[in-house]
């Protein structure tokens, strides 16, 4: 945004005159001769773009070979370089940490490290084991609780058909159909149960849940059908309403019990699943205190000095990148001569 007029003085080829040397005073006039060459307009910038922020000359000024002209304003590229020179301290930081290793007391407090994590595992297995060998108890004396409540709906059952069931009709075939079915049921659960309490083994308690969970759904479904029978136009009035009552109380016991089961299953599920992501995160910090400790231990790599080594270059190219856009901010004359025109003013963008 400078126009500066350069102007340039050639010397001509000076003229010797010998004489002899006699002693005497001497007077000699130098003077000096050339000619001026025809100069020429320079349009002069800066590199970088920025806010005009001071004139040193005007127009009509004289300026000389490293004259300053003009300064843009750099408040923002100081802020940047003082960011740049702390990554430089950083990361050249970091790379006398590498190349010197270790402390002792950071390796003895890695060591802690890796002794505290492996504690941590420990108590974590060790309560995923209470948590589990827990729900697995609980399911089994849930399991028991489920039989005793299909034991106590075979025997209602076996009670109404004896009162009221055991003639030859349709009724009475369906009520001695289902009390078979539920004897069955419950015969089968208590196997299961028997054998779950003489060996406690996790998969026999599942496969009591299991199959307590299917006969006491196929119980309630055969209560639900003898409940039935004692409204037909045979025996609606026959039965009493307590016995009714007390098949309505069976029902309800046998939903109980199966909504027991359900939750036995699902504590059972949760505790596997909390319990081994605590020993999943235990195993990860355990790995990873192991890892610092190992590190710490080692010399450092080629890779790593590498990597370092590049980090501080490129830090160092940073600032060295920014005290040049300082410096370009103070536009110099190049050559000498006189600024004609000068095309912003103060606080112009340029």
């Amino acid at each position: 945004f400078f126009v500066v007029y350069s102007v340039f003085l050639k010397k001509e080829q000076a003229n010797f005159t010998l004489v002899s040397v006699v002693r005497g005073s001497v007077i000699q006039e130098v003077s000096e001769t050339g000619q001026v060459q025809m100069g020429k307009a320079i349009n002069l910038g800066f590199k970088n773009a920025g806010t005009l922020q001071k004139l040193f000359v005007k127009v009509g000024d004289n300026i000389w070979p490293g004259s300053s002209l003009a300064k843009l304003d750099t408040v923002q590229l100081m802020i940047e370089r003082a960011e740049a020179q702390a990554a430089l301290g950083v990361a050249q930081a970091k790379l006398d940490q590498l190349l010197a290793g270790s402390s002792a007391e950071e390796i003895q407090a890695a060591q802690t490290d890796v002794q505290n994590a492996q504690i941590a595992l420990n108590d974590a297995k060790r309560q995923y084991d209470e948590d589990l060998s827990q729900a697995y108890e609980d399911a089994l004396n849930t399991s028991d609780n489920s039989y005793l409540k299909a034991s106590g709906a075979f025997n209602t059952v076996s009670t109404l058909k004896k009162t009221y069931f055991s003639g030859g009709d349709q009724e009475s075939i369906t009520v001695s159909v289902k009390k078979t079915a539920i004897e069955t049921l419950v015969n089968a659960l208590k196997t299961q149960i028997d054998r779950a309490h003489a060996s406690s083994t996790y998969q026999n308690i599942d496969d009591v849940l299991v199959i307590a969970k299917s006969n006491l759904n196929d119980i309630y479904a055969s209560l639900n059908i003898v409940r039935d029978m004692t409204e037909t136009t045979n025996y609606t009035s026959v039965v009493l309403a307590a016995d009714k009552t007390s098949l309505n109380t069976e029902r309800t016991n046998i939903n109980t019990a199966l909504s027991g089961i359900i939750n036995a299953q699902q504590t059972i599920s949760l505790a596997k699943i909390d319990g081994q992501t605590d020993v999943n995160t235990a195993q990860g910090n355990l790995q990873e205190a192991q890892d610092d400790l190992a590190l710490k231990l080692a010399k450092p790599s080629r890779a790593n000095l590498d990597l370092y080594q590049a980090q501080v270059a490129q830090a160092k190219a940073e600032v060295d990148l920014l005290d040049n856009k300082i410096s370009e901010a103070t536009l110099k004359s190049p050559v000498q001569g006189q600024v004609i025109k000068i095309n912003k003013e103060l606080g112009e963008t340029v």
